[in-house]
Protein backbone atom coordinates (compact mmCIF):
# COMPACT_ATOMS: atom_id res chain seq x y z
CA UNK A 1 0.00 0.00 0.00
CA UNK A 2 2.94 2.59 0.70
CA UNK A 3 3.67 2.00 -3.38
CA UNK A 4 0.60 3.44 -4.13
CA UNK A 5 0.73 6.77 -1.79
CA UNK A 6 3.83 9.12 -0.69
CA UNK A 7 5.13 8.93 2.48
CA UNK A 8 5.03 12.73 1.91
CA UNK A 9 1.73 12.89 2.50
CA UNK A 10 1.77 11.19 5.13
CA UNK A 11 4.37 13.38 6.63
CA UNK A 12 2.49 16.76 5.82
CA UNK A 13 -0.85 15.08 7.78
CA UNK A 14 1.08 14.02 10.83
CA UNK A 15 2.95 17.44 11.27
CA UNK A 16 -0.14 19.57 10.07
CA UNK A 17 -2.37 17.46 12.31
CA UNK A 18 -0.67 16.44 15.43
CA UNK A 19 1.78 16.97 18.25
CA UNK A 20 4.77 15.87 18.20
CA UNK A 21 4.26 13.99 21.66
CA UNK A 22 0.48 13.06 19.66
CA UNK A 23 2.24 11.78 16.48
CA UNK A 24 4.89 9.71 18.65
CA UNK A 25 2.17 7.88 20.58
CA UNK A 26 -0.20 7.35 17.37
CA UNK A 27 3.09 5.87 15.35
CA UNK A 28 3.62 3.59 18.41
CA UNK A 29 0.37 2.16 17.71
CA UNK A 30 0.98 1.91 14.21
CA UNK A 31 4.23 0.37 14.64
CA UNK A 32 2.79 -2.19 16.99
CA UNK A 33 0.24 -3.46 14.85
CA UNK A 34 2.24 -3.62 11.58
CA UNK A 35 4.94 -5.71 13.56
CA UNK A 36 2.47 -7.99 14.65
CA UNK A 37 3.17 -6.65 18.52
CA UNK A 38 -0.49 -6.11 19.29
CA UNK A 39 -1.54 -9.92 18.20
CA UNK A 40 1.02 -11.30 20.61
CA UNK A 41 0.67 -9.24 23.62
CA UNK A 42 -2.80 -9.87 22.91
CA UNK A 43 -4.05 -6.11 22.68
CA UNK A 44 -5.43 -3.68 20.66
CA UNK A 45 -6.01 -0.26 20.25
CA UNK A 46 -8.83 2.17 21.02
CA UNK A 47 -8.78 5.76 19.61
CA UNK A 48 -10.92 7.84 21.69
CA UNK A 49 -12.02 11.64 21.23
CA UNK A 50 -13.72 14.68 20.90
CA UNK A 51 -15.35 15.50 17.36
CA UNK A 52 -13.02 16.57 14.73
CA UNK A 53 -9.70 14.89 16.67
CA UNK A 54 -9.63 12.60 13.50
CA UNK A 55 -10.03 9.67 14.91
CA UNK A 56 -11.53 7.89 11.39
CA UNK A 57 -9.27 10.03 9.31
CA UNK A 58 -6.52 7.90 11.09
CA UNK A 59 -8.34 4.67 11.16
CA UNK A 60 -8.18 4.72 7.98
CA UNK A 61 -4.66 5.45 7.09
CA UNK A 62 -3.69 2.81 9.39
CA UNK A 63 -5.85 0.07 7.36
CA UNK A 64 -4.46 1.60 4.21
CA UNK A 65 -0.86 0.44 5.52
CA UNK A 66 -1.69 -2.73 7.49
CA UNK A 67 -4.84 -4.87 5.90
CA UNK A 68 -5.60 -2.32 2.77
CA UNK A 69 -9.35 -3.00 1.38
CA UNK A 70 -12.39 -1.65 -0.16
CA UNK A 71 -13.85 -0.82 3.05
CA UNK A 72 -11.02 1.21 5.38
CA UNK A 73 -13.42 1.49 8.62
CA UNK A 74 -16.64 -0.37 9.47
CA UNK A 75 -19.65 0.04 11.15
CA UNK A 76 -19.95 -2.34 14.28
CA UNK A 77 -22.15 -5.14 12.92
CA UNK A 78 -25.35 -5.81 14.33
CA UNK A 79 -25.22 -9.93 15.33
CA UNK A 80 -22.51 -11.84 16.58
CA UNK A 81 -22.82 -14.19 13.19
CA UNK A 82 -21.61 -11.05 11.05
CA UNK A 83 -19.39 -9.67 13.48
CA UNK A 84 -17.53 -12.96 13.41
CA UNK A 85 -17.75 -13.21 9.86
CA UNK A 86 -15.80 -9.49 9.99
CA UNK A 87 -13.18 -10.94 12.16
CA UNK A 88 -12.74 -13.89 10.04
CA UNK A 89 -12.16 -11.75 6.70
CA UNK A 90 -9.31 -8.92 7.97
CA UNK A 91 -5.73 -8.94 9.99
CA UNK A 92 -6.93 -5.80 10.96
CA UNK A 93 -10.64 -4.69 11.85
CA UNK A 94 -11.59 -0.92 12.29
CA UNK A 95 -14.22 -0.22 13.62
CA UNK A 96 -15.59 3.28 13.44
CA UNK A 97 -17.98 5.47 15.79
CA UNK A 98 -18.17 3.50 18.85
CA UNK A 99 -20.90 4.82 21.45
CA UNK A 100 -21.64 1.68 23.07
CA UNK A 101 -21.03 -2.00 22.83
CA UNK A 102 -23.32 -4.75 23.46
CA UNK A 103 -22.47 -7.40 26.12
CA UNK A 104 -22.24 -10.26 22.77
CA UNK A 105 -20.12 -8.04 20.93
CA UNK A 106 -17.76 -7.22 23.88
CA UNK A 107 -17.10 -10.51 24.64
CA UNK A 108 -16.55 -11.04 20.87
CA UNK A 109 -14.01 -8.85 20.88
CA UNK A 110 -12.57 -10.02 24.07
CA UNK A 111 -12.12 -13.46 21.99
CA UNK A 112 -10.65 -11.47 19.02
CA UNK A 113 -7.52 -10.54 21.18
CA UNK A 114 -7.14 -14.43 21.85
CA UNK A 115 -8.20 -15.99 19.29
CA UNK A 116 -11.95 -17.49 19.18
CA UNK A 117 -14.59 -18.88 17.28
CA UNK A 118 -17.93 -18.38 16.17
CA UNK A 119 -20.28 -21.70 15.48
CA UNK A 120 -23.80 -21.10 13.70
CA UNK A 121 -26.26 -23.62 11.51
CA UNK A 122 -25.06 -23.68 8.37
CA UNK A 123 -27.83 -22.04 5.71
CA UNK A 124 -30.66 -24.21 4.35
CA UNK A 125 -29.72 -27.06 6.54
CA UNK A 126 -30.70 -28.76 9.51
CA UNK A 127 -27.45 -30.45 11.29
CA UNK A 128 -24.51 -29.07 9.71
CA UNK A 129 -22.57 -26.34 11.55
CA UNK A 130 -20.43 -23.13 10.02
CA UNK A 131 -17.39 -22.37 12.62
CA UNK A 132 -15.96 -18.87 11.71
CA UNK A 133 -12.29 -18.42 13.85
CA UNK A 134 -10.03 -15.44 14.38
CA UNK A 135 -7.67 -13.99 16.07
CA UNK A 136 -7.13 -10.27 15.63
CA UNK A 137 -5.68 -7.23 15.44
CA UNK A 138 -8.26 -4.08 16.09
CA UNK A 139 -8.52 -0.96 16.09
CA UNK A 140 -12.22 0.89 17.98
CA UNK A 141 -12.51 4.56 17.58
CA UNK A 142 -15.36 6.76 19.24
CA UNK A 143 -16.12 9.50 21.85
CA UNK A 144 -15.75 7.70 24.46
CA UNK A 145 -14.80 4.26 26.04
CA UNK A 146 -16.27 4.66 29.34
CA UNK A 147 -18.96 2.03 29.04
CA UNK A 148 -17.03 -0.31 27.88
CA UNK A 149 -16.81 -3.50 29.95
CA UNK A 150 -13.62 -4.16 32.28
CA UNK A 151 -12.63 -7.66 30.54
CA UNK A 152 -12.93 -5.86 27.38
CA UNK A 153 -10.60 -2.63 28.69
CA UNK A 154 -8.12 -4.66 30.37
CA UNK A 155 -7.32 -5.60 26.58
CA UNK A 156 -7.29 -2.36 25.39
CA UNK A 157 -4.27 0.20 24.48
CA UNK A 158 -6.51 3.57 24.99
CA UNK A 159 -5.14 6.56 23.02
CA UNK A 160 -6.96 9.50 23.27
CA UNK A 161 -6.75 12.01 20.60
CA UNK A 162 -6.69 15.63 21.17
CA UNK A 163 -8.12 18.25 18.77
CA UNK A 164 -6.46 18.49 15.46
CA UNK A 165 -3.71 21.67 15.27
CA UNK A 166 -3.03 23.77 12.24
CA UNK A 167 -4.71 23.88 8.84
CA UNK A 168 -5.53 20.94 6.52
CA UNK A 169 -6.99 19.61 3.62
CA UNK A 170 -10.68 18.13 3.78
CA UNK A 171 -10.38 14.46 5.04
CA UNK A 172 -10.80 13.16 1.31
CA UNK A 173 -8.47 15.45 0.31
CA UNK A 174 -5.72 13.97 2.97
CA UNK A 175 -6.46 10.23 2.40
CA UNK A 176 -6.82 10.99 -1.76
CA UNK A 177 -2.91 12.38 -1.54
CA UNK A 178 -2.07 9.64 1.10
CA UNK A 179 -3.70 6.79 -1.22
Amino acid sequence: PLEKGSIKSYDKMMNVLYSPEERAKLEWAIGAIIAGDSKNIQKFIVLYGEAGTGKTVLSSIIQDIVDPTTHNVLAIPDNREDMGVALSCHYLLTVDNISELSKGTSDLLCQASTGGSVISRTKFTNFEASIVSFKNCVILNGITVENAKPDLLDRTIKLEMEQLTGTYDSVEEILDSFR
